[in-house]
């Protein structure tokens, strides 16, 4: 019976360990991937994107276009210049594509 009980309970916390390891690897991806596009975003090119680099002028919408980009690239696997790109076609009227 003590081993039954022993043995549930290292299970029990070698899950909990897993998920705090899952935890801290999605927030390091995270903040990797929000580095990324800090980085991107201080090189941002008003010929390539003006919707997007004209949005990053305040500080709400540099915001709003990192969480976009974060959306894109966990749904859609795209890299952050893609999802840049993809973002600035659906604002940019010129840029749209049926």
């Amino acid at each position: 019976m003590f081993q039954k009980w022993l043995a549930d309970n290292v299970q029990a916390a070698t899950d909990v360990d897993n998920v705090k390891n899952n935890d801290m690897a999605t927030q390091a991806q995270l903040t990797r991937l929000k580095e990324l596009i800090a980085i991107e975003l201080d090189y941002c090119s008003k010929d390539d994107w003006p919707y997007v680099c004209n949005m990053t002028s305040t500080p709400e919408g540099k915001k709003r276009v990192e969480d976009m980009v974060i959306q894109q690239c966990s749904s859609n696997g795209c890299s952050v210049g893609s999802a840049l790109d993809r973002i600035e076609r659906m604002y940019n009227p010129n840029r749209i594509e049926d």
